[in-house]
């Protein structure tokens, strides 16, 4: 699964010369507390910790389906972008309970990117809902292997469903 995920993100945002610059406030030294702030806040289950530390990039365990990655430049400590990816959690007994829980996990961690960019943005329900029309199966685009774009701000959110595992990335622009 993380040789998956590494490919992905590889794939998906890979050029670190095209980010714009730092996510917000975010920093190798924060970004772990602000996952855990955002979690806390929802309620949700969340458990973040280091997975791995690279050169350009630090990967988060989150949950057994979800994990995060804060991509900076070498040597810096800034954030300049940030990607989840969701997988469903083979555990649940059921196909019907799967889809559930991974479609539930996409919103989640969509609201969540965007939380970390744009403070308070989880507040404003029109935005948040213009968020999930955009890049979650709310829109049918993304479960037809399209990519899917929202923009708010100064951030551009990225989605994508690649060999079954949802992938979130917000970047400025």
């Amino acid at each position: 699964m993380k040789s998956l995920l590494l490919a992905l993100a590889l794939l998906c945002c890979a050029v670190p010369a095209l980010a714009a610059g730092q996510i917000h406030d975010l920093t190798l030294d924060n970004v772990e507390e602000k996952l855990a702030a955002y979690n806390a806040r929802h309620r949700g289950d969340w458990s973040p910790r280091l997975a791995r530390e690279e050169a350009a990039a630090a990967w988060y365990d989150l949950r057994r389906t979800t994990v995060f990655v804060a991509g900076h430049e070498h040597k810096s400590q800034k954030i300049n972008r940030i990607q989840f990816f969701v997988s469903k959690d083979e555990r649940i007994p059921s196909e019907d309970g799967r889809r559930m829980q991974y479609v539930s996990d996409m919103s989640y961690v969509a609201q969540a990117a965007a939380a970390l960019c744009l403070p308070g943005f989880d507040k404003d329900a029109k935005r948040v809902e213009a968020l999930e029309d955009a890049v979650t199966y709310m829109n049918s685009a993304l479960s037809k292997g399209e990519k899917c774009v929202f923009t708010s701000g100064n951030y551009q959110f990225t989605a994508m469903i690649i060999d079954g595992v949802y992938t979130i990335w917000a970047e400025r622009r």
